[in-house]
C-alpha cells in the first residue's frame, strides 16, 4: 500500500470513528485526488523554433472530507466540505468541519445507498496519457514545434505545454465507493506580429482530453489570424439587430448554462427554470430555424464530462433533454428529488447536438451582413436570465457571403432563449472539451461547429 493509499485509509477510518463518537455526524464522504503532470515552458527562437527552458514533473495528492450534520428537534440537516491537511490531527479537522455543517438548517434528506445496478462502462481518459504521460509530452512538443515553424508573419515569444494524468477516489459512509481516471492537455502561447517591435501580443490557449484532440493546425491558424490583425481592425457598428456566427466553444458555453435551468434544485429554490413541456425558445420560432435537440451523454469515450457515476455516486445515464425545441427531462439529484417528491436520476454528461442543415457558406450568406465572432474576450452568461455578453476579441464582417473587414472591440450581447427563435446549426460536427478550472466547470461538446444567430443580438460599437 502506498503512502497516499495508507493516508486515505486512515481518513476513512477516522471518519467512521467520528460518526459513532460525535453527536450529529450523520454521514460523510472522503475523496482523494491525484495529479501527475508533465510541464514544459518554452522560449521562442529565430525561425519560431521553441527552446525548452524548464521541464518539470509535478505530483500531488489532495484529500477532502464532507460531513453531513443532522438534528432531530427540530429536524434539520447541513453539510460542509473541507480540504484535509495530512500534517494535522484528523479528529480536530473532522470536528471543525462538523461544527461548520451544524450552522446550516436545511430540510432533512437521506443520502443514496449503493446502487442495485452496475455502473456503466466508459472510458474517461486518453489511454496514451494513462500509459505514459512523459511520452505524450514529448509527442506534443514535437507537434508544437512543427506548427510553430510553419507560422508566417508572426513571432512566437513563448509557449507552455502541460500533459496531466489524474485520478479520483471517493468513499461514502453509506457504502458507495467509486474511482475513475482522467487526463487533460493544455497549451498556451504568446505571439506578436512581425516585424515588431513588441508593442502588442496575443496570448491564447487550447485544451483537450488528449493530444490528438487539440487540433493544433486549426489553433495555430487562428493564432496567426488574430496576431496579424493587431493594429488593423475596426470597431463594429452599433446595431439592435445583429446577425452573428459563433463557434463550437461558444455554443458549448451557452448550452451548458441552459442545462442549469433543467435542475430540480432551481425549481425548488423558485429560480428561473425550464420544466418538461416548456419551449426553450422565448417565442415563435422562425420557419427556417433549426429547433434545438440537446442530449446529455456521459458515455462518450474520453471527453470532459464522461463518467460512470454522478457527484453523489449514482450510475449515470444518457438522456434527451430537449427534443425539437421542447424540454423532455429534468436533472434530479437525491436531495432535491426528495424535497420535490420525485425519483433521483443519474442524467449528466457531455452536450450532444445533432447536425443542422447548413454549410458554412450557407450560414455566411443567410443575411446581407453576418458578423463572424472568431474569438470572444470573455463570454459571460447569466444563469438566471440566460443573457450573455462579451467584448469581441476578433471578428470578421461578411457582406453577402463575402469576407470583409476584421473587427475588434465593442460589446456583443444577447439572450439564448431569444436567440433560439431564429438560429441555424451547421452540418459539420466537431468535438470541444473545456476542462474544469477554478473559474469554470468542465464542458464536453459534440455537435455542429457553427451556430448562426439571427434574433436577439445587439452590438454596441462605433
Amino acid at each position: 500500500m502506498s503512502d497516499t493509499d495508507s493516508f486515505f485509509s486512515s481518513l476513512t477510518t477516522a471518519l467512521a470513528a467520528a460518526q459513532t463518537e460525535l453527536p450529529g455526524l450523520h454521514a460523510w464522504c472522503a475523496t482523494r485526488r491525484t495529479l501527475d503532470s508533465r510541464q514544459t515552458l518554452l522560449l521562442g527562437q529565430p525561425g519560431n523554433d521553441l527552446a525548452a527552458y524548464q521541464d518539470r514533473t509535478v505530483s500531488e495528492t489532495t484529500y477532502t472530507l464532507q460531513v453531513y450534520a443532522r438534528q432531530d428537534n427540530p429536524a434539520a440537516m447541513g453539510t460542509s466540505l473541507a480540504t484535509v491537511d495530512p500534517l494535522r490531527p484528523l479528529p480536530a479537522q473532522i470536528a471543525a468541519t462538523l461544527a461548520a455543517a451544524q450552522l446550516a438548517r436545511n430540510p432533512v434528506w437521506e443520502l443514496p445507498t449503493p446502487p442495485g445496478t452496475p455502473y456503466p462502462e466508459v472510458r474517461t481518459a486518453d489511454p496514451a496519457i494513462l500509459a505514459d504521460p512523459g511520452a505524450e509530452q514529448t509527442r506534443l512538443l514535437a507537434l508544437l514545434r512543427r506548427e510553430a515553424a510553419a507560422l508566417d508573419g508572426v513571432r512566437l515569444n513563448s509557449a507552455e505545454a502541460y500533459v496531466n494524468r489524474r485520478s479520483l477516489q471517493a468513499r461514502w459512509s453509506t457504502g458507495i465507493a467509486v474511482e475513475k481516471q482522467a487526463s487533460d492537455v493544455y497549451v498556451e502561447i504568446a505571439a506578436e506580429p512581425l516585424p515588431g517591435p513588441n508593442r502588442q501580443e496575443v496570448n491564447p490557449f487550447i485544451e483537450a482530453v488528449g493530444v490528438d484532440g487539440l487540433d493544433l493546425p486549426g489553433f495555430f491558424h487562428r493564432v496567426a489570424e488574430e496576431t496579424r490583425a493587431l493594429g488593423r481592425t475596426e470597431l463594429p457598428q452599433t446595431t439592435e439587430h445583429a446577425v452573428v456566427l459563433i463557434d463550437a466553444e461558444a455554443i458549448a458555453t451557452l448550452l451548458h448554462e441552459l442545462t442549469g435551468q433543467f435542475r430540480a434544485e432551481v425549481e425548488y429554490e423558485k429560480r428561473p427554470c425550464l420544466l418538461p413541456g416548456a419551449e426553450v425558445a422565448s417565442g415563435p420560432v422562425a420557419a427556417d430555424a433549426d429547433r434545438l435537440t440537446l442530449i446529455l451523454d456521459p458515455l462518450l469515450p474520453a471527453m470532459a464530462q464522461s463518467t460512470a457515476f454522478t457527484d453523489e455516486g449514482l450510475p449515470t445515464e444518457r438522456a434527451v433533454m430537449v427534443e425539437n425545441g421542447v424540454v423532455r427531462r429534468q436533472l434530479v439529484n437525491t436531495r432535491f428529488g426528495q424535497y420535490l417528491g420525485r425519483p433521483a436520476n443519474g442524467i449528466t454528461g457531455n452536450l450532444v447536438v445533432p447536425p443542422g442543415r447548413w454549410s458554412r457558406e450557407d450560414l455566411l450568406a443567410a443575411a446581407p451582413e453576418v458578423l463572424e465572432i472568431i474569438t470572444f474576450s470573455s463570454l459571460l452568461v447569466n444563469p438566471q436570465t440566460l443573457s450573455w455578453s462579451s467584448e469581441i476579441k476578433l471578428g470578421r464582417l461578411h457582406r453577402r457571403g463575402q469576407p470583409g473587414a476584421l473587427v475588434k472591440g465593442g460589446l456583443v450581447s444577447g439572450n439564448l432563449r431569444d436567440n433560439l427563435r431564429d438560429s441555424r446549426f451547421s452540418n459539420r460536427l466537431t468535438t470541444r472539451n473545456l476542462l474544469a478550472r477554478a473559474w469554470y466547470p468542465a464542458k464536453g461538446y459534440y455537435g455542429p461547429d457553427l451556430l448562426l444567430i439571427q434574433s436577439g443580438v445587439k452590438i454596441a460599437g462605433g
